[in-house]
């Protein structure tokens, strides 16, 4: 039995599968592809930045406060509240005073 007298009927669904697979991506690849001559663009990724809330720049006194609450309240150091308002008097704050903290 040589080679020509093989039945080329079980041969047949294979070939046609692959015939059939190979048309269809031929008619569809013009639908998804960009057109010549666009280049393929793409869209960057958004950047995300953290909104950082600016820290006010003063701080008014209420009732009780101390230049230490005041410190623990805004972060800023007794030292540096009292270089940044020279005529502050740490132990007489008076209500609505205005203490600059930057």
């Amino acid at each position: 039995m040589n080679s020509t007298d093989r039945p080329v009927r079980p041969l047949l669904a294979p070939f046609a599968f692959l015939a059939v697979a190979t048309a269809a991506v031929l008619l569809l690849r013009p639908m998804v592809q960009p057109k010549h001559g666009t280049g393929v663009t793409t869209t960057p990724a958004p950047t995300h930045t953290k909104q950082v809330a600016q820290a006010p720049k003063t701080y008014t006194v209420h009732a009780g406060d101390t230049l230490e609450d005041i410190a623990a309240k805004t972060g800023v150091s007794t030292v540096t509240l009292q270089k940044l308002n020279p005529g502050l008097s740490p132990t007489s704050l008076f209500l609505e005073q205005k203490v600059r903290l930057r």
